[in-house]
């Protein structure tokens, strides 16, 4: 558990070679299996956009793990917002 149970929603935008490559299946599969709920989709640029909700901690092994995984180039914070609410069911969704 927890010890800060702070809820987060942050939104990244990753660039490499991320796309054709299980990116967004893995990413799904990781997010799950760490609680995490939020989504995942390509950009037409090429880059993916990836929307995390839960414990700053949960995020940050999310993050390093598809780090590690993929050895992206860049994954960019674009937003991150405390929410009131905590994640009661998870739901990780992968956009076409």
């Amino acid at each position: 558990m927890d010890a800060d149970p702070t809820v987060f929603e942050d939104i990244y935008i990753i660039k490499g070679h991320v796309q054709g490559v299980g990116f967004r299946w893995n990413a799904r599969r990781i997010a799950m299996s760490l609680g995490i709920s939020g989504l995942v989709r390509n950009l037409p640029n090429g880059d993916v956009e990836m929307n995390a909700r839960a414990s700053r901690r949960q995020i940050d092994q999310l993050v390093a793990h598809l780090r590690e995984t993929f050895h992206v180039e860049q994954f960019e914070l674009k937003s991150r917002r405390s929410v009131e609410e905590s994640v009661s069911s998870i739901s990780f969704e992968i956009i076409q």
